[in-house]
């Protein structure tokens, strides 16, 4: 019964219903070459042997003549034209890895983090992790606006409470051509002590906040790697638009 239903279904799409007997020739011919013998039926097999499946269906395959080749083509244009654009795998619209180069296109931004880090990218932030999770860094879209020092401030006066962050500097920077404002500070994170630098980067209407934290053991250690995936912040190239 599959086996008719298969040639009817495929006939009808116009496909030629012998490629079902061909099949299961080239199946048996499989199963005779891995034992060394044509297998025998027995009574508790639940299919026909491949050879009686292959009779029938060519028989039956005669009788059957395929659908309209116009028919088939239509639906073959109006399948490729669904499926258009289709994407497979990472959509770049929410930023690649090249490497340890992160590019984003709608945000028209890249940031370079440490080789050798893991690479996280999820809805919430981009960044790299130490392989033994000693130090994080991390972007996140923070709030829109275009003053550095403000969405700083306003990110102390929300959520300095929460993490206990002490500030011990901070300072305005540029990165670039974009005015940026940076605190070093020592807080907790995951309820552990850690030092941090927050570095906070307008752009494009969005301030960016990039995070680097470490234990303070670590902290001389990695945070000026944070510091330098900060100042890589930048506008796309051209270059690296196309690479996408």
């Amino acid at each position: 019964d599959a086996d008719q239903g298969g040639q009817f279904l495929a006939s009808s799409a116009g496909y030629d219903a012998m490629g079902m007997s061909t099949f299961l020739r080239k199946l048996g011919n499989s199963e005779r070459m891995e034992v060394g013998y044509s297998r025998l039926q027995s009574y508790a097999d639940t299919h026909p042997g491949s050879t009686e499946r292959s009779a029938a269906t060519a028989n039956r395959a005669q009788s059957m003549q395929p659908g309209s080749k116009h028919q088939t083509d239509q639906r073959e244009a109006a399948y490729l034209k669904h499926i258009n654009g289709l994407i497979l795998g990472t959509n770049p619209a929410e930023g690649i890895f090249k490497g340890s180069l992160f590019l984003h296109p709608d945000m028209n931004f890249h940031i370079r983090f440490p080789q050798g880090w893991r690479l996280v990218n999820s809805p919430q932030s981009v960044g790299a992790m130490t392989p033994r999770g000693e130090a994080i860094i991390s972007l996140t879209a923070e709030s829109s606006g275009d003053n550095a020092e403000k969405g700083a401030k306003d990110f102390l006066e929300k959520f300095g409470e929460k993490f206990q962050i002490q500030v011990e500097r901070e300072r305005a920077l540029r990165i670039g051509e974009i005015d940026a404002y940076q605190i070093d500070a020592f807080g907790r994170m995951q309820g552990k002590p850690a030092a941090a630098v927050l570095t906070f980067v307008p752009y494009g209407g969005t301030i960016f906040r990039i995070t680097s934290a470490a234990s303070p053991s670590k902290a001389a250690q990695y945070l000026g790697r944070g510091r330098a995936s900060a100042r890589s912040f930048g506008p796309l190239t051209d270059k690296e638009r196309n690479s996408i």
